[in-house]
């Protein structure tokens, strides 16, 4: 009976040992597999995730003149417009608030490594840039709705170099 099993001279015992480096092999791959899979995956997602929350604050900015009230923020004349009664300044901070949420997850994003820096730098630029004239009013928003050190850090920094860059 033996015999039967018997491969050209390779016993049983020499037989297991290979199908189990065969077997660790192809386990192995498949794990590779599953993991690069699970990485592209999660990287779309990121940038789904990412994309929808730009696509939120657009909508938000189209609404209701909320662009020309945004403007009138940014250049320091929002007291001046009929939209400064409180309810003009709520819209304004909420406006805030989706732009610096949608800043803060794609400076995470590029930080995990989930997207490049050539998908986020020129966004985080350009929106910093927008933001510039009104940076004291923005950071102080920062510290008090407790953003992370870092991104906070990182903010402080672009401000530098923008204003240093423009100047």
């Amino acid at each position: 009976m033996s015999d039967l099993f018997a491969l050209d001279g390779v016993d049983l015992q020499t037989l297991g040992v290979i199908l189990q480096g065969v077997g660790a092999v192809i386990s192995a791959t498949l794990a590779f597999i599953v993991y690069r899979l699970t990485k592209v995956l999660a990287k779309s997602e990121s940038v789904r995730a990412l994309n929808d929350g730009w696509s939120d604050y657009d909508m938000a900015m189209l609404k209701d003149g909320n662009i020309e009230l945004f403007n009138s923020f940014l250049e320091n004349t929002l007291e001046e417009t009929k939209e400064y009664d409180g309810y003009g300044e709520k819209k304004i901070h909420f406006l805030l608030y989706l732009l610096l949420n949608s800043l803060n997850n794609n400076f995470y994003a590029e930080q995990s490594g989930a997207v490049s820096e050539n998908y986020t730098g020129d966004i985080l630029d350009d929106y910093l840039k927008l933001l510039l004239p009104r940076q004291d009013y923005i950071n102080a928003l920062l510290a008090d709705r407790g953003y992370d050190p870092p991104f906070k850090k990182f903010v402080a920094k672009r401000f530098k170099y923008l204003e240093k860059k423009h100047s």
